[in-house]
């Protein structure tokens, strides 16, 4: 029953002797339940929710322990109280861990593309064969954006920013679940992409700072920078989106809503695209020179 004063309590009805007796025994009850291990999971994690929970729980078979998800949280609690129920409690966030700080250094490794650098060296620029795997891929993924264009694709140059990069690697390592990654395009029309690099900084869309991106190059080429007439460059970058919520981009979204890391939407001329609010989850990849012929 609930108590208008006293909140949720439990009544006793019978004897005296037998009233007190049970008290005493549920009062040991409650104070053995508060005795049993319990810890909460909520930490940075490179690991999606999911993957963590399955992680915990396949570790924790077999063992003294119960896993329960709470929002966004798991929460690790011994089955008994004592010291055993203690240990496997702390076996288990100790794993949990562990598995976090592998995950983190996966995702923190350079890229395999990046060809090696000098002790010291901070920004290195490679000029990607088109007919090598990495190019071909690039080049496809920005001409397959195009069908009533002429767009050529005629260099593709690999940033390789160790500041840049491990600021990026920071971002995606410091939100629990939320480190999912998108390869997106970017320009501007005022400036060149590679004085955004040597700043260390990504240009921001209007005046609220939010960095618009887009799935397919149209976006990017619409804001080319034009190196001459015929001649233009864009970025292409990888972005940390995290949890996105989908509506409408406009310039009066000053923050993504409540547990979300982007804005997601339709993007002009076509597609969709993603709306970041900090330049560090923004990595810029790759600037690709391409020449722009006539509309068809």
């Amino acid at each position: 029953e609930s108590d208008n004063n006293a909140g949720p309590c439990l009544y006793l009805y019978g004897p005296k002797f037998a009233r007190e007796r049970c008290a005493t025994h549920i009062q040991s009850l409650l104070d053995s339940s508060r005795r049993r291990g319990e810890a909460s999971l909520r930490m940075p994690s490179a690991m999606s929710m999911e993957e963590q929970e399955s992680l915990v729980r396949a570790n924790s078979e077999g063992q003294p322990v119960e896993i329960e998800r709470v929002s966004n949280k798991l929460i690790v609690r011994a089955k008994s109280a004592g010291p055993a129920g203690a240990a496997a409690v702390k076996r288990t966030v100790s794993f949990a861990s562990e598995q976090n700080q592998a995950a983190e250094m996966r995702i923190c490794q350079p890229p395999p593309s990046w060809s090696d650098m000098e002790n010291g060296e901070i920004l290195k620029w490679v000029t990607v064969e088109l007919n090598s795997p990495e190019g071909k891929e690039i080049v496809e993924s920005f001409e397959n954006s195009f069908v009533s264009a002429s767009r050529s694709v005629r260099k593709v140059e690999r940033i390789q920013h160790k500041v840049l990069w491990q600021q990026f690697c920071d971002s995606r390592v410091s939100v629990q679940g939320g480190n999912e990654k998108k390869r997106l395009f970017f320009s501007d029309t005022k400036k060149h992409p590679k004085d955004f690099v040597d700043e260390g900084i990504m240009p921001s869309n209007g005046e609220q700072g939010a960095i618009v991106l887009g799935e397919d190059s149209a976006y990017a080429d619409a804001r080319r920078y034009e190196l001459n007439g015929t001649t233009a460059c864009v970025v292409l970058a990888d972005v940390h989106v995290g949890r996105r919520e989908e509506r409408d981009l406009d310039s009066s979204i000053t923050t993504p809503g409540d547990g979300f890391h982007s804005v997601y939407g339709k993007v002009e001329p076509s597609g969709s695209g993603y709306m970041i609010f900090d330049s560090k989850r923004c990595y810029p990849a790759y600037i690709i020179y391409y020449d722009f012929g006539a509309e068809c």
